[in-house]
């Protein structure tokens, strides 16, 4: 999508003699945040915006430093501090650097400006003259244009979308394959297993909720923080010994060979003993040590490594 599918073509602007009250008074009758400054040709000179009236003498909000403090700053910044808060014209207050962008450039470009430059709008200059400004505002506005129509009735079975959803996992770079399973049951997806990073959980139930006949999302998932190895699960979730170990027996295939490795599993925990309550290193190793076994793309995770050595110790 370019710049020119998005932006306002019918632009209002000012010149360098509008005043200062006249240029408020646009700000607010049209609910916009700043206006190009154009010359004689129509060629832009400069912005003024909200930000640039913020510091004024009449509101009481210009800018005063300590008799000590004026010593070690530049006369120049003193002064332009001070034509800022009494200025009676756009053409003492504007930006005259701008930062401008081209209709033919790509959104991303726009975004990419913005976000480095922290400014809210740009000017889209053609040919050097002003042909639209593209906002905030114009942004969400195609975001909102763009955003998928609700689906209909989705076909497929409850497997299908399992499968769907694990793929879509695995094709993200941050997508923890190896650790998270899922189960869909009549449309609703259930989100079983462990993430190293908390933010990855939101991440996961966006994916999940953008899948294709999927109505609901219950997480299911634990936290396990990778430094110190304290275990986090879902909000409503039971901490108990009891109930990760069950979290952790959900990551296991499905085959005949899930029985044996939950059985294997119940014997190399039973010296330590559930009814003892565990510390939360010993819950961290009880899921930890079994995920090797859920997948062969566990090698992928970089704390398995430390398993080895923790069992030896």
């Amino acid at each position: 999508m370019n710049v020119r599918d998005a932006m306002t073509e019918q632009v209002i602007t000012v010149t360098p003699e509008t005043t200062i009250v006249e240029a408020a008074r646009l700000l607010l009758q049209h609910r916009i945040s700043g206006l190009p400054v154009v010359g004689p040709g129509g060629e832009v000179v400069g912005i003024v915006t909200e930000g640039d009236l913020l510091r004024r003498a009449e509101t009481g909000t210009a800018r005063h430093h300590a008799h000590w403090l004026e010593f070690l700053i530049t006369p120049g910044r003193l002064a332009r501090e001070y034509a800022n808060a009494h200025a009676r014209m756009v053409g003492e207050v504007m930006t005259a650097s701008v930062i401008a962008v081209a209709p033919q450039a790509q959104l991303d470009t726009a975004v990419r400006l913005m976000e480095r430059r922290r400014v809210k709008r740009l000017p889209v200059i053609e040919a050097g003259r002003l042909v639209g400004i593209i906002s905030r505002a114009n942004l969400v506005r195609a975001l909102l244009h763009n955003l998928p129509k609700p689906a209909g009735k989705f076909a497929a079975g409850d497997a299908e979308i399992e499968d769907r959803i694990l793929a879509e996992i695995a094709k993200q770079p941050w997508g923890p394959r190896a650790s998270v399973d899922v189960q869909v049951v009549d449309g609703i997806a259930e989100l079983h297993g462990s993430i190293t990073d908390d933010r990855e959980r939101n991440a996961l139930k966006v994916l999940v909720e953008n899948m294709p006949g999927v109505k609901s999302v219950r997480d299911h998932l634990v936290w396990i923080e990778p430094m110190s190895g304290f275990v986090i699960p879902a909000e409503g979730e039971g901490s108990e010994p009891a109930t990760l170990l069950k979290t952790a027996v959900r990551l296991l295939p499905r085959s005949r060979k899930a029985e044996i490795a939950a059985t294997a599993i119940k014997a190399a925990i039973r010296p330590y003993s559930i009814a003892v309550a565990p510390s939360s290193f010993l819950k961290s190793l009880m899921i930890l040590a079994i995920i090797p076994l859920c997948s062969r793309e566990a090698h992928r995770l970089h704390h398995f490594y430390a398993i080895g050595s923790l069992l030896r110790c």
